[in-house]
């Protein structure tokens, strides 16, 4: 039912509840309010529904073509250029202890663009929505995607679960499940080897090679210990190695 309506061959308000009295009146006191709604509903109005039933025009013939584009399987020809427009996605999944005895693998999905992408869990190859969480698709500072999801497992299925991740960025699907990390030996040293300049400066007294590797690393000269004379606070009595030079006033 109507609450208040507007005649605009005699840019009359119209009143059908008691309570659109007040309104009317108040509207009825401005006749340039009348008019303005009478050229909008005559004029503007008609103009804005043409304009926006052109673009839905436009619209359909955008349609029309896509869809006639598809029929001609144009998406093997076109599939150079996707894959140089997409960034693949990198997996990777981890594990957490509950308190329970039960686990949570969590799949994270990261770096990939477009935005579109397609990832589940799945069971000795069987799509496995129980048990699932899911994270939203969100944006990272260079224009690339990521998102998360995780299931509860038993244990011991644990190798039964996959995280298996559809995406344009690769040809086909990715399959990813948790491994056990492997120790990491050895990585230190060098690391540490080759951020140290080059040692051949040094005498080589101070030179040593790290037991089986080819790396050399800094170690003082070892010096026999010099006893001291006994009662005597001289410094002509204190020993000194031959490797610090002394001058006296003789």
């Amino acid at each position: 039912m109507d609450f208040i309506s507007f005649e605009n061959e005699t840019l009359r308000w119209v009143a059908t509840q008691p309570q659109a009295e007040k309104v009317k009146e108040k509207w009825e006191e401005n006749p340039r309010l009348s008019w303005g709604n009478k050229v909008f509903l005559e004029t503007t109005c008609i103009e804005w529904l043409q304009k926006y039933l052109s673009y839905q025009q436009e619209a359909l013939k955008k349609t029309e073509l896509y869809v006639s584009l598809s029929k001609m399987n144009l998406k093997t020809a076109l599939e150079p250029v996707l894959c140089f427009l997409t960034e693949p996605p990198l997996v990777k999944v981890s594990r957490r202890i509950q308190y329970n005895g039960m686990e949570t693998l969590v799949c994270r999905v990261y770096g990939f663009y477009p935005k579109e992408m397609d990832a589940t869990w799945r069971k000795d190859g069987e799509v496995w929505e129980q048990d699932t969480f899911r994270g939203g698709v969100l944006p990272n500072s260079d224009r690339t995607y990521h998102a998360w999801l995780s299931i509860e497992v038993d244990p011991k299925e644990r190798d039964l679960y996959r995280c298996y991740v559809v995406h344009a960025g690769v040809p086909e699907p990715l399959s990813v499940a948790w491994k056990e990390p492997g120790e990491k030996k050895g990585l230190g040293v060098a690391l540490l080897a080759s951020t140290l300049p080059p040692m051949s400066w040094l005498p080589s007294g101070w030179r040593q090679t790290l037991p089986g590797t080819a790396f050399d690393y800094f170690a003082l000269p070892q010096f026999p210990p010099q006893p001291m004379e006994p009662h005597s606070h001289s410094l002509s009595a204190v020993r000194l190695p031959p490797w610090i030079q002394t001058r006296t006033g003789a």
